[in-house]
């Protein structure tokens, strides 16, 4: 018989060597920061909400903040560093323009890095929420293609499924449960916070967003006008909802949903997400490189007695 006796360096070395083979199971996830309105801006320039980091957490990522008004270098590095990337709903300035600053600037660099590199094979997932998927729209068209005039503030909707979403990757019939459909289509599961939008016969207007993405959704907004809600690319691990999965849990704010089923819909939303973002091989180059970008370096700001509508959010300098 022969027995094996490992040392502890040793066994150091085979666990850092297994930790690394296994990289797909350890998933990071850049969360795209944006500027801080005036009420919140005593606490920091930028934020994100902490719900967004809750929300990919609960699926088992890590995540690393992606701060606005930095070098393409900068951005590079986050890029090949991360596994996947949340555009997250917000209040800044999404129309693209020149100057590329702020969170604009930031996701215009970040979407056309994810376009090149799946285009060269390398899987790399985005998701926006609300504002986040008004950004993707507008980087996908490369141009304004929102309308105004939206009346879809602060109110939760099901969701009209379109034809054909039971073949999407998002929504497939064989991989998601009965339960989240029904959920999706006759609860009020889906909160609404937003005043711009795109209609369907915006969407087919530009055929760089309708050969780009497919409808997976539909929603009416308060006033009868009939608006995309949840979108995913066809060929690109790219996913949009107008609306916001993460608030079913973690805002409580607003005019979420938080029953059971509600908040299952919203894990299986982030389950998804992070499952994509375990596809791709990315890597900080150490562990202490890695260690310098997590969230963990930031402690997040209670704002459950503000006039902010999150309960939470980390902000950045």
């Amino acid at each position: 018989m022969n027995i094996f006796v490992f040392s502890l360096p040793l066994l150091y070395i085979l666990g850092s060597a297994i930790c690394t083979y296994a990289l797909p199971l350890r998933p990071i996830i850049g969360v795209l920061a944006q500027g801080s309105s005036s009420s919140i801006k005593k606490y920091g320039s930028s934020y994100i909400a902490a719900s967004y980091i809750k929300f990919l957490e609960s699926a088992g990522a890590r995540v690393v903040p992606i701060l606005v008004n930095q070098t393409d270098e900068y951005y590079g590095n986050i890029f090949k560093s991360v596994n996947g990337i949340l555009f997250p709903g917000g209040g800044a300035d999404i129309v693209d323009d020149v100057s590329r600053v702020g969170y604009s600037g930031a996701a215009h660099i970040l979407y056309h890095l994810a376009v090149q590199a799946n285009k060269q094979g390398d899987f790399f997932p985005l998701w926006g929420i609300c504002l986040g998927f008004e950004e993707l729209m507008i980087q996908t068209a490369g141009t304004d293609v929102l309308i105004e005039g939206i009346e879809a503030h602060n109110v939760s909707f099901p969701i009209h499924l379109e034809p054909g979403f039971e073949d999407s990757r998002l929504l497939n019939k064989k991989t998601t449960p009965p339960s989240i459909i029904h959920t999706l289509t006759t609860v009020n599961s889906t909160l609404n916070s937003h005043s711009m939008g795109v209609t369907p016969a915006n969407f087919t207007k530009f055929p760089a967003l309708s050969s780009f993405f497919r409808v997976l959704s539909t929603n009416h907004d308060l006033n009868g006008v009939k608006f995309i809600s949840t979108v995913e690319a066809y060929d690109f691990p790219f996913y949009g909802t107008q609306w916001h999965p993460e608030k079913n849990a973690f805002e409580w704010k607003v005019n979420s949903c938080h029953s059971k089923e509600c908040v299952e819909l919203m894990q299986f939303l982030a389950n998804f997400f992070v499952e994509e973002a375990r596809k791709n091989q990315h890597q900080f180059s150490s562990a202490e490189e890695m260690a310098k970008f997590l969230i963990y370096n930031y402690q997040p700001i209670d704002l459950s007695q503000s006039s902010s509508f999150f309960e939470q959010a980390y902000f950045f300098q």
